[in-house]
């Protein structure tokens, strides 16, 4: 009888799990599972069950797993969510045919020899090392090298997938290759250029923030201050803590701005055309006008002002913050595109801030900015020397006033390798309201093209998809938002291709499941 030891605890008699002795095991019992039972130690007697061949120890409380207590035929070991920090013990007289491998979810890092699992177990087929602390790519491509059978390997969840060059160095070092990341290679995909020099591109990592499009915006009313037309235009801003560089280096963060005064309110329309006095000797001047003229006027002047159609948004404060990433001011247009992305490059290249940063929730703010514009440099007068001065500050756009117009979060996830971003679209609901989430995005954002109802359909016909990316779109009527999240590749991701339509295309390589 084999014995798995479930619990450590001295104050509860040790619980003992009873498996069938292996000439009496039956066909159902060659596959037995055992996740979720705080399972912290493996006994010898797991090896006398000659004819196992398909284990799952997932959810336990493993902190290592001796490779000699291991039945020598077992085929699949599963070790999902576990607390394994080193493969040492795993590496010590294992199966010498085991074809999968599961250390997803554990506690791996470089520092857990995974270059064992190149020299121990070479007929591997499948690995999954997704989600742990592998940092250095270069270690996982060491390993890669000796796993000449290896068809399938999952690494998404580390940091060493935000690099730059994570798919080229892996299909390079890995030719048999079929599945990275639960996710079939194509003919596309396994192209490296011969002069690709990938050294400088393992440790570098760059976030990018797209903001795709604003539709509905409020046209804000113009505004007069001290004489000057105010400036008034439309920005995105994302709070990224983790990528904030002051965590980083040893400087102080900024305190913060106070708000700005609020622009005196312009003078009433009356006081510029002169008092009554004035306009009854004008018109006397030029002449009577009739009493429905006269009429008209009193109502005009009477009538109240349209509504502003910027009420009720919430009027914040100018803030210094680090943490905050904006995109360039734009004015005001039905339909706002920001063609350029953001580009932070991970603080200390520490390519474990972006991949925590795509698994935390994000906020995103739509903001109107009003400015006047700087004040023009005095010229010197003609014939008068004067003496050399120090070059000063380019003159800056004094901000006045800033209101929020939209504010949503985003519940992050990594991007994988084969898109470009992961996409998000907010909007206002139809009574209204404001979710406080932004949904993701069914479709690829960035190639959605829109046109007013008034205008025809430049491509498609009855020919085209009704839901097809390249058909253009009536603009929508509410507020709206599409934004999304990447990380940089040096090499394009591959485009995007439904698949149904993919076989057609000869995207797949043929290969044997030998």
């Amino acid at each position: 009888m084999s014995q798995l030891c479930l619990g450590q605890d001295k104050r509860h008699t040790t619980q003992l799990l009873a498996l069938f002795s292996p000439w009496t095991l039956p066909q159902c019992a060659q596959r037995p599972s055992l996740p979720l039972l705080q399972i912290t130690k493996v006994d010898r007697g797991l090896r006398r069950l000659s004819r196992l061949q398909l284990l799952s120890l997932a959810g336990n409380w493993l902190h290592r797993l001796p490779g000699r207590r291991l039945p020598s035929a077992l085929r699949s070991l599963e070790l999902f969510a576990n607390r394994l920090q080193d493969l040492s013990s795993l590496a010590e007289d294992p199966p010498s045919w085991l074809l999968h491998l599961g250390l997803a979810r554990n506690q791996l890092s470089d520092n857990s020899n995974l270059h064992l699992l190149g020299d121990c177990f070479k007929q591997l087929r499948t690995l999954d090392l997704g989600d742990n602390d592998i940092c250095v790519l270069e270690d996982v491509l060491t390993t890669l090298r000796d796993l000449k059978h290896l068809r399938s390997l999952r690494l998404e969840g580390n940091p060493c997938s935000m690099c730059e060059v994570y798919r080229e160095a892996v299909v390079l070092n890995a030719p048999s290759l079929h599945f990275l990341d639960d996710i079939e290679l194509w003919n596309m995909d396994r192209y490296v250029p011969d002069d690709l020099d990938m050294r400088p591109h393992l440790s570098k990592g760059v976030l990018l923030f797209f903001c795709y499009r604003l539709i509905g915006l409020p046209q804000p009313r113009p505004m007069v201050v001290s004489g000057k037309k105010v400036i008034q235009t439309f920005h995105v801003e994302v709070e990224l803590p983790l990528m904030d560089p002051a965590l980083w280096q040893d400087v102080p963060t900024p305190p913060p701005t106070p708000p700005p005064e609020r622009p005196p309110s312009p003078p009433p329309a009356e006081g510029k055309k002169g008092d009554a006095g004035a306009k009854g000797s004008k018109k006397d001047s030029k002449g009577k006008k009739s009493a429905a003229q006269s009429d008209d006027e009193a109502a005009a002047e009477t009538e109240p002002p349209p509504p502003d159609p910027l009420d009720g948004v919430e009027e914040e404060p100018v803030v210094c913050s680090s943490s905050w990433f904006r995109t360039p001011d734009l004015p005001w247009a039905k339909l706002l595109a920001y063609p350029e992305p953001l580009e932070l490059p991970a603080p200390a290249e520490d390519l474990s801030t972006l991949r925590d940063t795509f698994r935390s929730q994000v906020r995103v703010k739509v903001v109107l900015q009003q400015s006047l514009p700087p004040e023009k440099p005095k010229k010197a007068k003609p014939g008068k020397k004067e003496a050399p001065e120090e070059p000063a500050e380019e003159p800056r756009e004094t901000v006045v006033g800033r209101a929020v117009v939209a504010q949503f979060r985003l519940r992050m996830r990594p991007p994988r390798w084969d898109e470009r971003t992961v996409d998000f679209e907010w909007s206002l609901e139809e009574g209204g309201g404001r979710p406080a989430y932004a949904q993701p995005a069914t479709e690829p954002l960035m190639d959605i093209v829109y046109r007013d109802k008034k205008e025809k359909s430049k491509t498609g016909g009855r020919g085209a998809d009704a839901g097809s990316v390249c058909e253009p779109r009536p603009v929508p009527e509410r507020l709206t938002c599409h934004v999304g999240l990447g990380v940089a590749r040096l090499l394009p991701a591959r485009p995007h291709v439904p698949a149904y339509e993919a076989g057609a295309l000869g995207c797949h390589d043929t290969w044997s499941t030998e």
